[in-house]
């Protein structure tokens, strides 16, 4: 798998749309039911999401994800994780959410909504992924 970032981001997509917290939990039962899923196909799905990241959130992404996983997100098996393991996916999180700190545009908010209406697709193949 050859894949440049993942969508890691977690609390700031919410704080960016104006979700809420219960949204937040949601989405982050689907991002640890993937890594963990053995789904290399779903991962790939849940990868492909970025394609909607708004511009700072690719930009904090990518920073993250090279500091902290430089040799890529691995791949979904049943000895891997999309990621390593819960703990680096959640210091991704932190590290985008320390480097996002502009309030987005209006079209950056439509594209972070298209970004999780993406995750929440990926999340309803993935067993207990959006309860």
């Amino acid at each position: 798998m050859c894949v440049g970032g993942i969508p890691v981001l977690l609390g700031t997509i919410f704080l960016a749309v104006g979700a809420s917290a219960q949204s937040e939990n949601d989405f982050l039962s689907i991002i640890n039911c993937v890594a963990t899923s053995g789904n290399e196909d779903m991962c790939q799905d849940f990868l492909d999401c970025s394609y909607y990241f708004a511009q700072p959130f690719a930009n904090a992404e990518d920073i993250c994800t090279q500091a902290l996983t430089p040799e890529g997100p691995g791949k979904c098996t049943e000895d891997q994780e999309l990621y390593r393991n819960e703990e680096t996916r959640k210091a991704i999180n932190e590290c985008i959410t320390s480097l996002v700190t502009e309030e987005l545009t209006d079209d950056q908010k439509e594209e972070m909504g298209e970004y999780m209406e993406c995750v929440k697709k990926v999340g309803d193949m993935c067993s207990g992924g959006g309860d």
